[in-house]
C-alpha cells in the first residue's frame, strides 16, 4: 500500500493505493475539533499495516494521534482527487499527545515501526497559548518527544507511556 495524509478544513484525509500508486482513493481518517488544514499532518505504518496519524488541530494547538487498523483501511474505496468518496474510516478515538505546559504545538512527526502500538512523535512546542505562527505572541520553541511501547490508549487523552523533552529551545 502507498499512503499519505492531507487535511481539509476540519477534515484528516488519507489518500490510499493498493496497487502501487496505479489508482488512488480518498476517504476520511476523523473529523477533528479544530481545523486539521494548518501544520502538516503526518503518517506511518507499523509491521501489521495499521497506520497511525498525527495532526495539529487549530484553535487548541493540541497534537493528537489516531489509528487505522490494517483491515479497516479496505474501506477507503471510490473517492478520487476530482470525485471524493466520502468513506469516513474506523479510527481510534484521537488521543492528545502534549503535556502539561506545552500549550501550543506545531510540525509534529510520527514514526511507527515493528510491533502494534510502538510510535514516536515529536513536534515543536511554546508554553505560550495562541496560534504558531502569530508575531505578536513571545513563543520560545522547545522540541517534544513522546513514545508508546503497546498499543494507543482507547480512551481520549490517555498520557503516553514516555514523554521526553529536548532541553534547548529552537533556533
Amino acid at each position: 500500500a502507498v499512503f499519505y495524509p492531507w487535511s481539509q478544513g476540519s477534515s484528516l484525509r488519507l489518500a490510499l493505493s493498493l496497487d502501487d500508486g496505479a489508482t488512488w482513493n480518498n476517504c476520511t481518517v476523523c473529523e477533528a475539533n479544530g481545523n486539521t488544514n494548518n501544520k502538516f499532518p503526518g503518517v506511518d505504518s507499523d509491521e501489521e499495516g495499521n497506520l497511525y496519524f498525527v495532526y495539529t488541530e487549530a484553535g487548541s494547538w493540541d497534537t493528537f494521534v489516531t489509528t487505522v487498523a490494517n483491515l479497516d483501511l479496505l474501506a477507503c474505496t471510490g473517492g478520487t482527487a476530482g470525485n471524493f468518496g466520502g468513506v469516513v474510516l474506523n479510527a481510534s478515538p484521537a488521543v492528545q499527545v502534549n503535556r502539561d505546559k506545552v500549550d501550543t504545538t506545531a510540525f509534529p512527526w510520527i514514526v511507527a515501526s515493528g510491533k502494534k502500538g510502538r510510535v514516536a512523535v515529536s513536534f515543536y512546542g511554546s508554553e505560550i497559548a495562541g496560534a504558531p505562527d502569530d508575531i505578536k505572541l513571545p513563543h520560545v520553541w522547545n522540541c517534544y518527544f513522546t513514545t508508546s511501547l503497546h498499543p494507543l490508549p482507547t480512551k481520549a487523552h490517555s498520557p503516553p507511556t514516555v514523554h521526553y523533552h529536548c532541553a534547548h529551545p529552537a533556533p
